[in-house]
């Protein structure tokens, strides 16, 4: 199978211990083609707390200025990049750092002009990966690629890129990796996880507010991953079914 995992900034705060880490090693020994789009959200607010930058957020995504995002590079590609890199070394996997500037994997537009330098996948490229795949080696991509028009570095939200990559590829499965589990009927109640929900009642779920912050952008791409031929998308942990929360076709 072909899969594409995002892991959530938050995850990359315990990667000693990571339980995606395990997945990771136990779905490359299955003999899956695995992809992973990583994050570095609690990373890039620390480094602009110490340059006495104010972290915004809309709907979920981080407001991306001039002054942030050189930050946003250097602790995507470099830091966090090459930790995944590291770790999954030290598991046996290859891993291979790159952004979606590297090879032309990713061109973007601008998603949004109240979010300043973010972007939306406009063009995915899949030769570079499906090389590295060739090579048995493990693709770590961070979010970050050209604007189709500019030329501009543009920070693509993680968990569209991860739904872009899975379109492409028709994968399988994607899979939003978080420290918190699934979508939840109350989201301060990790008791009401859901354990599948159908993009109708996703739908209304964001409608009422259910979804909020980080999960709406997860819950969007996952929709829109749905209605382009991938096959399951789940938002939670890999081997625990009590945290994750499997988004369906239908009513």
């Amino acid at each position: 199978m072909r899969i594409v995992i995002k892991i959530g900034g938050s995850v990359l705060d315990s990667l000693e211990t990571a339980p995606w880490l395990r997945d990771v090693q136990s779905l490359v020994t299955e003999g899956h083609n695995l992809v992973l789009v990583h994050g570095a959200g609690s990373l890039i607010t620390e480094a602009l707390a110490r340059h006495h930058i104010h972290t915004e957020f809309v709907n979920g995504q981080r407001v991306t200025t001039p002054d942030v995002i050189a930050d946003v590079i250097r602790e995507m590609r470099g830091i966090a990049s090459m930790t995944v890199v590291s770790l999954c070394r030290q598991i046996g996997i290859s891993g291979v750092g790159l952004s979606g500037a590297d090879g032309g994997i990713f061109d973007a537009v601008m998603a949004d002009e109240s979010l300043g330098l973010v972007g939306r996948v406009a063009t995915v490229r899949p030769q570079l990966v499906e090389t590295l795949w060739s090579l048995n080696m493990l693709p770590v991509i961070t979010p970050v690629a050209p604007d189709i028009q500019t030329g501009k570095l543009l920070n693509l939200n993680g968990d569209w890129a991860a739904s872009g990559l899975a379109q492409k590829f028709a994968a399988s499965a994607l899979l939003f990796y978080t420290d918190t589990g699934g979508v939840r009927w109350d989201r301060n109640d990790p008791a009401s996880l859901m354990r599948e929900i159908t993009v109708k009642q996703a739908q209304e779920l964001m409608a009422q507010g259910r979804i909020a912050a980080g999960m709406i952008p997860k819950v969007q791409a996952a929709i829109e991953a749905l209605a382009y031929g991938v096959e399951k998308v789940g938002i939670g942990r890999w081997f625990e079914p009590a945290m994750t929360t499997w988004v369906v076709r239908g009513e």
